[in-house]
């Protein structure tokens, strides 16, 4: 029967359906031949992660129970393809997320975070990241599995590997995301990771941008004056008005929203970002050729103008505020124009 499942996967699996094709492997699972099973999970990984729409469910069926025990193997290469097969199936829909979650599948990943081998940490990262993008439920679920520390002591001791980096990221900022937000005390130390790798490394790794998020989804939060009082604190308020000036839309976005956010609090952090320059960094993107980046602008600047009267006259001072009424004469996006009236109602 091996036999003929070998010669099965070498010569007839592309044409069967991929129906059959899943039920082949998953029978094949259940053996303990080292190949066999690998090109089983192969077979399975390649279905997994193929363009046309895949079959999630039917890989649920028929393999879900024994690619989780896969986790657990000596084989690297075995945990690798498991993980990765584990990984597409938890970017399913909600309910197939929910299903790798309930499998054990998250303290499997957990430990594989501390695995020898990279490729096999890095698709446990991205497996924890995806159930984590499962919505309120599932960070709820991570967060009972003590993800945090697990994430951030991964981050640490991968510090010079920017493909796992991108994956811990991305998770933490999916784990910060969903309202309601987690409190201060689980938040803390995760946003407190993502300031360390902002400050340490430059705006040219994409995954700046999910930090980046991370950090702003709870400056908009019940605790976000005291996430200000972290940026301030750790200096990371220089390094998101920076990015404000990289010319990178996707990045500019969510480090307005971060400088909307601060000068929404105190007059302490309104200061704070004003200090860093941030009022030179609006004078620029103000007259941004794109109406959302200019609409974000306005917005933290007519926060800054609802602060003190000193910090009032700063903007006046720079230019900034003459030069958003120049501008208003002309503004066509309507949420831009809104936000450069209340930068006037404020002063």
């Amino acid at each position: 029967k091996l036999l003929n499942y070998q010669k099965s996967i070498n010569m007839e699996s592309t044409t069967k359906p991929v129906a059959e094709q899943i039920e082949e492997h998953g029978s094949a699972l259940k053996c303990d031949d080292e190949q066999v099973l690998l090109n089983a999970v192969m077979g399975l990984r390649k279905i997994s992660a193929a363009e046309s729409a895949p079959d999630y469910q039917l890989i649920i069926t028929h393999a879900l129970p024994r690619l989780v025990e896969l986790l657990d193997h000596t084989n690297p290469t075995l945990k690798f393809e498991s993980a990765w097969v584990l990984g597409n199936v938890a970017s399913g829909t909600d309910d197939q997320t929910m299903e790798v979650a309930e499998s054990g599948a998250i303290a499997k990943f957990i430990t594989n975070l501390g695995d020898k081998d990279l490729s096999v940490v890095e698709q446990s990262a991205w497996g924890l990241a995806n159930i984590a993008g499962g919505g309120l439920a599932m960070r709820d679920r991570l967060f009972a599995h003590n993800i945090a520390s697990a994430f951030i002591k991964c981050s640490q001791t991968h510090n010079g590997h920017p493909k796992i980096l991108a994956l811990v990221v991305w998770g933490i900022s999916n784990l910060l995301r969903f309202k309601p937000k987690p409190t201060y005390e689980v938040a803390e130390p995760l946003v407190r990771c993502l300031i360390t790798l902002l400050k340490q490394y430059s705006y040219a790794h994409e995954w700046i941008v999910d930090a980046c998020w991370g950090i702003c989804y709870m400056t908009d939060s019940p605790c976000g004056e005291r996430i200000n009082d972290i940026l301030i604190a750790s200096g990371a308020v220089t390094s998101v008005v920076n990015l404000i000036n990289s010319g990178n839309s996707t990045l500019m976005i969510p480090c307005l929203r971060i400088a909307g956010d601060m000068t929404s609090g105190t007059d302490a952090h309104t200061q704070a970002t004003i200090d860093c320059g941030l009022l030179n960094s609006l004078h620029d993107c103000i007259s941004n050729e794109k109406g959302n980046l200019r609409k974000e602008s306005l917005w933290t600047l007519s926060n800054v103008t609802a602060g003190s009267r000193s910090q009032i006259q700063q903007a006046l001072d720079c230019g900034v505020i003459l030069k958003a009424l120049k501008l208003l004469e002309n503004e066509q996006n309507g949420a831009a124009r809104k936000e450069g009236m209340w930068v006037f109602a404020n002063a």
